[in-house]
C-alpha cells in the first residue's frame, strides 16, 4: 500500500480541517482494506505522542482534534448523535453524550482497537440513562471494508437514578479472524422523550491474565 509513504511527505497541517480530513479519509481506506497495523502506523506518524493501538485514546474525552477511527468516531444526523460536551456534575470536565429518536437506533460513537489475543476487562462512568432505553457498550470483531463482525461483548449500561454509576465487564478476543475490534456505544431509539441525556465517561480497556473477576 503507497499511503503510508505518500501522505508523510504531503506534510499535512493536523490544525488544517481540510488536510486532517485528507490524513482521516486515507487511514479509513486501509481500516477498511484491513491494513489495521498500516493504517495504525499513519495515524502515529501524524500523531506521535499517542497511546498504542492496544490502548482505548481519549476514554476521558478531554481531548479535540483527533483522526478517527483510532480516535473517537462520532454519529451526527437525523435522530442518533454522539457530541462530546461538558458534564454537569460535582467532576466536571467533559463526557460522550449520546441521543437517539424513536426509530433511529445505532452506534453514536465508536473506536478502533488493535488488541492481541486473550481476556480483557473495560470500565466507564455513566449518566442520565432511564431504565426503559439503556445504551450499551459493544466491543465487535473488525472485518474488511469497515464492517463489524463477531460480537465479542453487550454491556447494557446502569439505570442511574442518583445521577451516575459505574459499570465494568469482560470479554475474550479470540485467535482467529479478529485483528482489530470496534468499541461502540450503541443507544436503543425511544418510543418517549428522555427527560436527561445519557453519557459516558472515563472508558477504559485493559488486559487482564488469568480468569477475569
Amino acid at each position: 500500500v503507497a499511503l503510508p509513504t505518500i501522505i508523510p511527505r504531503l506534510k499535512l497541517n493536523m490544525a488544517a480541517e481540510a488536510e486532517r480530513r485528507i490524513l482521516s479519509n486515507s487511514i479509513d481506506r486501509l481500516v477498511k482494506a484491513g491494513a489495521y497495523g498500516t493504517a495504525f502506523d499513519l495515524y502515529k506518524q501524524a500523531i506521535p505522542n499517542a497511546a498504542p493501538p492496544t490502548a482505548l485514546r481519549n476514554g476521558n474525552f478531554e481531548q479535540d482534534g483527533m483522526l478517527p477511527p483510532f480516535d473517537w468516531q462520532l454519529t451526527d444526523n437525523e435522530g442518533l448523535s454522539g457530541a462530546i460536551e461538558p458534564l454537569d456534575t460535582p467532576e466536571g470536565g467533559r463526557a460522550l453524550h449520546v441521543s437517539a429518536e424513536c426509530r433511529s437506533e445505532g452506534v453514536a460513537a465508536r473506536q478502533l482497537l488493535i488488541l492481541p489475543a486473550g481476556q480483557y476487562r473495560f470500565g466507564a462512568r455513566v449518566g442520565g440513562i432511564a431504565a426503559a432505553d439503556r445504551p450499551q457498550i459493544r466491543v465487535t470483531c473488525a472485518i474488511a471494508k469497515g464492517a463489524q463482525g463477531a460480537t465479542l461483548l453487550t454491556q447494557p449500561m446502569p439505570e442511574t437514578p442518583s445521577g451516575q454509576a459505574k459499570v465494568g465487564g469482560n470479554f475474550s478476543v479470540p485467535q482467529t479472524d479478529c485483528g482489530a475490534q470496534w468499541v461502540s456505544i450503541f443507544v436503543p431509539g425511544s418510543l418517549e422523550r428522555r427527560s436527561q441525556t445519557p453519557w459516558v465517561d472515563d472508558l477504559v480497556v485493559r488486559r487482564v491474565e488469568g480468569n477475569p473477576k
